[in-house]
């Protein structure tokens, strides 16, 4: 076929290269506490709170068996007021990555808010593309054998 037909039929631009791709991922970010969460380590925090005071309580008989314990406890209120004295922490979101190729970007957008949470210029990875390759089909390479015989 010559290239002028190929052009006609449409075949021509199969090899074209798209303008950009996207894929999905997940990047670690920063995610505001909801109301409810806010409540539920309020509570948590309380019950820390309480189980301290009880722990202290059984200190006075057997100091030395709890220390590791109250320890522990110290830690995990401390972890829950950081928290809720922040209102957010850290959790993998799912992203989608935009190579632009046209404009030789890269932009990483949150799924759960729409937020562009990076855009920067492409490196040579980046630039790599999959080139199109036509598909083969089994029929075609049937129908040729049953022609020669």
């Amino acid at each position: 076929m010559a290239k002028k037909d190929m052009k006609a039929s449409g075949n021509g631009a199969d090899n074209e290269l798209p303008e950009e791709t996207r894929r999905k991922t997940e990047r670690l970010l920063k995610v505001l506490l909801t109301p409810d969460e806010e409540r539920y380590f309020g509570k948590e925090i309380a019950r820390a709170r309480q189980e301290l005071a009880a722990v202290n309580d059984e200190l006075d008989e057997v100091k030395s068996q709890f220390k590791s314990k109250i320890e522990s406890c110290e830690k995990e209120q401390n972890r829950f007021m950081v928290l809720l004295n922040n209102g957010y922490e850290y959790r993998q979101v799912e992203c989608e990555v935009v190579n632009d190729y046209k404009a030789g970007t890269v932009r990483v957008t949150r799924m759960d808010t729409g937020e562009l949470v990076e855009e920067r210029a492409m490196n040579d990875i980046d630039r790599q593309r999959e080139l199109p390759m036509p598909a083969r089909s089994d029929k075609t390479e049937g129908d040729g054998a049953a022609a020669t015989a």
